[in-house]
C-alpha cells in the first residue's frame, strides 16, 4: 500500500483546503474525510467532490462494491466510537484499524490524503510506517468564527452549520484536540493555516515532491471547499467577537497557544 498522508487537528481549521491541495501536489487522491464513509457514502445521498452522488461516483462505486455488508455494518459502528468523546475507550480499535486499512488499499496505487483529523481514528494508525501525520492548527478565534458561521452545504442547497461547536466548547477543544495530536501522535510535519496561506508552495514542497496527476477532485466528506478548485486565499473572520467573548476565547486556547509559543 502507498503511502497514506493523514491531516489530523480540530475542524475549521483548513484541513479540507491543506489537503486538497496536498493530494495536488503530490498526484494524489485525496479522500476527504473517509472516517465518515459510513453515513456520508452509505447511508444518506451525499455528493461526492465531482458533484456526483457518492453511490454514483465513478471513482468511489467501484470501492463501495468491494465491501461486505459485515464491513458496511462495522464502518457504521466505528463512526461512532471513534469521536473525539470516546478517546480513552479505544473499543475495537484493532478491528477499525485493519478495516480503514482495507478501505485505504481498495483506494487504489496513488498516495492518499486522508483528512479525516479525528484524534482517535489517527491514533490507531500512530505505529504503521505507511502513515505520515500532518498537524493542521489555525487560530482560536478564528476556528471558533467559523464554528459559529454558517456555510453554504450543497445538498441541501442552503446555509447551514456543519458543526456549530459553541463559543466556550470549542476554544477548549481546540486546546485538547492540538495537545492529543502533539504528543501522542508521531507527527512528521505540524502546518499553522496562516503560514499555508502565504507560502503555500513553500510549504507543500517540504512534505514531499510534485507529482502530477492528482486525483484531488472526489473527496466524500468535508467542507464545502472541497467542491471546485479553491484559490488559497485568507478568509476574513465570520463572527466578530464582543471583548468579553474575545478573552473567554483566549483564556481556554491558553494551554496550547502557551506551548507552542503560537497565537499570543
Amino acid at each position: 500500500m502507498n503511502k497514506v498522508y493523514m491531516i489530523v487537528g480540530l475542524g475549521r481549521s483548513g484541513t479540507t483546503i491543506i489537503g486538497k491541495k496536498l493530494a495536488e501536489h503530490l498526484g494524489g487522491f485525496f479522500l476527504g474525510e473517509l472516517i465518515y464513509l459510513s453515513s456520508r457514502g452509505l447511508e444518506n445521498q451525499s455528493l461526492c467532490g465531482c458533484g456526483e452522488y457518492i453511490k454514483d461516483c465513478e471513482v468511489w462505486s467501484p470501492i463501495i462494491s468491494k465491501l461486505s455488508e459485515a464491513e458496511k455494518a462495522t464502518l457504521k459502528c466505528a463512526e461512532e466510537d471513534l469521536r473525539i468523546k470516546n478517546v480513552f475507550r479505544f473499543k475495537n480499535q484493532s478491528t477499525y484499524r485493519d478495516l480503514f486499512k482495507r478501505v485505504h488499499s481498495l483506494c487504489g496505487d496513488r498516495r492518499l490524503v486522508d483528512s479525516s483529523k479525528i484524534f482517535p481514528y489517527a491514533f490507531m494508525f500512530r505505529k504503521d510506517p505507511n502513515y505520515v501525520f500532518i498537524h493542521v492548527v489555525r487560530d482560536p478565534v478564528q476556528v471558533t468564527s467559523s464554528m459559529l458561521s454558517k456555510k453554504y452545504i450543497p445538498e441541501l442547497g442552503t446555509e447551514g452549520y456543519l458543526h456549530n461547536g459553541g463559543l466556550l466548547r470549542t476554544p477548549l477543544r481546540w486546546s485538547v484536540v492540538n495537545l492529543l495530536v502533539k504528543y501522542l501522535l508521531p507527527i512528521r510535519y505540524t502546518v499553522f493555516y496562516e503560514d499555508f496561506i502565504e507560502h503555500p508552495e513553500k510549504l507543500l514542497a517540504k512534505i514531499a515532491e510534485s507529482t502530477p496527476n492528482a486525483l484531488s477532485g472526489h473527496s466524500l466528506a468535508g467542507n464545502p471547499s472541497r467542491f471546485g478548485d479553491q484559490t488559497i486565499k485568507p478568509q476574513p473572520q465570520k463572527k466578530k467577537f464582543t471583548w468579553f467573548e474575545h478573552f473567554s476565547i483566549r483564556a481556554l486556547s491558553w494551554p496550547y497557544r502557551i506551548i507552542t509559543r503560537r497565537y499570543l
